[in-house]
């Protein structure tokens, strides 16, 4: 059976999981933080991570970020999120990201044991991400057009990006990007952002992935005080950086 790395906070959830997991017959180790789940997933290179999101210290975006940059292997570990964090824009975040799948609290255990029979018995980890990631970014889309979902149902309404009112636009950027913010790196990210066609035509001319584009943006945003990495695509492109 497989190596599982179960990394989680709350010690209650921690070992319900675990204990099940060995029950199937699997090997688990456990991590309560994100420093030391980062530090056994290298460690150990379990065959696939069940991470939660919102620990103490590192949290588990910061981990699945920092797992997917790996360039000596470990970025082909399968990661499952399992949180408490059930936010549409949070769903996204964790498939662009590299989560295979994103499972919330309150959970079925039998539903999360099935869910990572079928991860670790199905396609390989970089088919699973990658079906992940275009789901995620069709549902970004669909929020940045602010069209329906795809069930048809209304559009729910996201404070964090929008105020009241379906026909809102995000208003013009009045005054550039201080470029002289970011790193020598992000700045070479920056002006090909703003000068390329579309996030993936950046990610191409950079050689890197679309996760590590939508990792940095969201960076490089916090940085500028700007609310997250769409905001600052858009501002990029309209304050014209790429002429600075």
């Amino acid at each position: 059976m497989a190596r599982i790395l179960v990394a989680d906070d709350d010690p209650d959830i921690r070992e319900l999981v675990a204990l099940n997991l060995r029950i199937d017959g699997h090997h688990v180790d456990t991590a309560g933080d994100g420093e030391q789940a980062l530090a056994k997933a290298t460690t150990l290179r379990p065959d696939l991570l069940v991470l939660d999101v919102m620990m103490p210290g590192r949290d588990g975006f910061s981990v699945l970020e920092a797992i997917k940059a790996d360039t000596q292997g470990l970025a082909e570990m399968p990661v499952i999120l399992l949180t408490a964090r059930s936010d549409r824009l949070d769903r996204i975040r964790g498939g662009i990201e590299g989560a295979v799948v994103y499972v919330t609290k309150p959970f079925s255990v039998a539903a999360l044991r099935r869910q990572i029979y079928e991860v670790l018995r199905g396609e390989p980890e970089p088919e699973l991400r990658l079906r992940a990631q275009r789901a995620a970014l069709a549902d970004l889309a669909r929020v940045e057009a602010g069209t329906a979902a795809a069930d048809g149902q209304p559009r729910p309404r996201l404070t964090r990006l929008e105020p009241q009112g379906p026909a809102y636009r995000p208003p013009p950027v009045e005054s550039p990007i201080d470029l002289g913010l970011l790193s020598p790196r992000q700045r070479e990210i920056a002006l090909v952002v703003a000068a390329a066609a579309s996030l993936p035509a950046a990610a191409g001319e950079l050689g890197v992935s679309r996760t590590h584009i939508y990792a940095s943006l969201r960076r490089m945003a916090e940085k500028l005080g700007l609310r997250n990495g769409p905001e600052l695509a858009r501002a990029l492109r309209d304050s014209g950086a790429s002429r600075g």
